[in-house]
C-alpha cells in the first residue's frame, strides 16, 4: 500500500476531506447570526405592539372620561382613567363651548423603542341635565417628573393661575367655572 492511499484511508476514517478545513463551522455561525436576527426583530415587534397598546389605552381612557364628565360624573371619570389608562396617567378635564374635554397623559413605559409621553384627547357634548362642572383638581406630578410650575408668582394655589400643567387649562385659555 502506498503512502498516498494510506493517507486517503486515514482521512476517510477521520471524516475529513482535502480542503474542507476552511469551511468548518460556517453553518453554525450562519445559524447563530440568523437566530439572533430573528430574535431581535421579534423583540422590536413586541415593543412596537406595547407602544401601540398603551396609546390605545390612553385613547380609551380619554373617551370614557369625556363621556362621564359630560354627564357630570367627574369622580367616575377619574376612576375610569385609573382603571383604563397605563400606570401613572394623569387626567385634565375642561369645559369649553358646551364640550367636556378630557386629556389623558401617561409617562413613557419600559421598552426597546424610544417612547414619548403618550397623550390622547377626547370631547363629548355636555348633557342638558348634567350638573354644573366642578373646577379641575390640581394634578399630581408623576414620580420623577418635575413639579408643575405656577405662572402667577403671587398665588399659592397651583391650580389658580396661568396655563401650566397643573392649571387644567389647555393652551393658556381662561377657564370659567
Amino acid at each position: 500500500m502506498s503512502a498516498a492511499r494510506l493517507a486517503r484511508g486515514l482521512r476517510r476514517s477521520l471524516g475529513t476531506r482535502v480542503g474542507a478545513g476552511r469551511d468548518r463551522g460556517a453553518v453554525t455561525v450562519e445559524a447563530a447570526l440568523g437566530i439572533g436576527a430573528v430574535v431581535a426583530v421579534f423583540l422590536l415587534v413586541l415593543s412596537a405592539m406595547g407602544v401601540l397598546l398603551s396609546q390605545l389605552r390612553c385613547t380609551d381612557a380619554a373617551v370614557e372620561a369625556a363621556r362621564l364628565a359630560a354627564r357630570g360624573d367627574h369622580d367616575g371619570a377619574r376612576t375610569a382613567v385609573n382603571g383604563l389608562a397605563p400606570a401613572g396617567a394623569e387626567l385634565v378635564l375642561t369645559v369649553e363651548d358646551g364640550l367636556a374635554i378630557a386629556e389623558v397623559t401617561a409617562p413613557p413605559g419600559a421598552g426597546l423603542l424610544p417612547e414619548h409621553w403618550r397623550s390622547s384627547r377626547a370631547a363629548a357634548a355636555l348633557e342638558p341635565e348634567a350638573p354644573e362642572p366642578e373646577p379641575p383638581a390640581p394634578e399630581v406630578p408623576v414620580s420623577g417628573a418635575p413639579a408643575p410650575e405656577d405662572d402667577d408668582p403671587g398665588s399659592d394655589d397651583p391650580g389658580s393661575g396661568g396655563s401650566g400643567p397643573g392649571s387644567g387649562v389647555p393652551g393658556g385659555a381662561a377657564a370659567e367655572p
